[in-house]
């Protein structure tokens, strides 16, 4: 994204975290009633973290694996090389936009459950050349293997994986 982020209070008391090129209209406290949010939270703690988070990278080293490394490219490719074994061609390591791009998180939380119900999955389809394709988007809820799933931004994803020192596989195909 690139973007520089602010975050503060919205006039329901809920906290957001949004660009700060982005319009739109506070009340006479300072606090935002109505505009465009990236990310919502109940606490300004919440907000906080998820500035901070911007400061990690996420890098697809290859088609199976997403790293998350506060390190360059070149840095996370050497780790990896020297700690774990493999290589992977520099040229085809991409740096992923945390904000737009995404994987798929473990949830208990009751809403999603409840969302699911007994299907299978939740999930976006568009059509293309007259031909339905799925489309998956944030917010979107699967089951696997008895455990239910949904698609989050990375950058949530870094927010709930903790502290951490050293470059990690925060995503796989091969799990």
């Amino acid at each position: 994204m690139g973007e520089q982020l602010i975050y503060g209070k919205k006039t329901d008391g809920k906290y957001y975290v949004r660009s700060v090129d982005w319009a739109g209209v506070w009340d006479k406290d300072g606090n935002l009633d109505s505009g465009n949010t990236l990310y919502e939270f109940d606490t300004e703690q919440e907000c906080i973290k998820c500035i901070e988070t911007g400061q990690v990278f996420v890098y697809k080293m290859n088609d199976y694996e997403w790293w998350a490394s506060k390190l360059s490219i070149e840095e996370t490719e050497d780790f990896i090389e020297k700690e774990i074994g493999g290589e992977n061609d520099l040229d085809d390591i991409e740096e992923c936009d945390i904000d737009s791009e995404g994987m798929w998180w473990q949830t208990e939380e009751k809403e999603d459950l409840d969302k699911l119900g007994d299907a299978d999955d939740l999930i976006d389809y568009e059509i293309i050349s007259g031909q339905t394709r799925r489309k998956v988007s944030f917010g979107n809820l699967m089951r696997r293997d008895g455990e239910v799933f949904k698609y989050i931004p990375f950058r949530i994803a870094l927010m709930k994986s903790g502290e951490y020192v050293e470059p990690f596989c925060i995503a796989s195909t091969e799990w």
